[in-house]
């Protein structure tokens, strides 16, 4: 499934925005990666190509969700159908012109590259690299399982932060990737 959010909110707990997982291409599916180590981490990520900087192991992290412009958030909520205590609630959070907080932080953990690239396995690749993303206040994980939300969540996978996640549940690959960074070529 893809990592997926929407503009509809939790009818309990924090009342923040859905976070699920949703098994089809969608535009809900998009995230942006922020640099959460940058003072602001909108403009973190440099957009000429001497200052690309790519993601890797033990970087931290803010996934803002593309369409409702939300980041991707965890606290000491327990989610919405999995209530118990070594799981919390991951919602979406944020206003506008607001670059989030330390709930929005996650640590880049990568698992192993694809033998075929050897960079995979020391940065975030699309479809090689699988990694994990550890909360970086709580040390819980990116997690989901089969549980599927009610109604209220168009009977989505629930999404946690699972502070005793199966590895085989919380690892997670990007499938694809664009940047503003273009190159272009041209002939003389």
């Amino acid at each position: 499934g893809y990592l997926h959010s929407h503009a509809h909110d939790y009818p309990g707990g924090s009342k923040q925005q859905q976070i699920t997982l949703y098994p089809h291409i969608d535009t809900n599916n998009d995230w942006r990666v922020l640099n959460a180590t940058h003072h602001d981490p909108l403009t973190g990520w440099e957009d000429d190509a001497a200052n690309v900087r790519f993601v890797s192991n033990g970087d931290k992290i803010k996934l803002r969700h593309v369409v409702t412009n939300k980041c991707l958030h965890s606290h000491d909520f327990r989610p919405p159908v999995s209530e118990v205590d070594f799981q919390n609630e991951v919602s979406g959070y944020g206003f506008p012109g607001f670059s989030g907080d330390a709930n929005d932080d996650w640590i880049v953990e990568i698992e192993h590259g694809h033998r075929s690239d050897s960079l995979s396995s020391k940065r975030v690749r699309a479809l090689r690299t699988v990694f994990r993303l550890r909360h970086a206040l709580s040390g819980c994980y990116l997690f989901s399982h089969k549980v599927k939300l009610p109604s209220w969540g168009y009977e989505q996978q629930e999404v946690t932060c699972n502070k005793n996640a199966v590895r085989a549940n919380s690892l997670w690959i990007v499938e694809t990737n664009t940047h503003q960074y273009r190159t272009s070529a041209s002939s003389a």
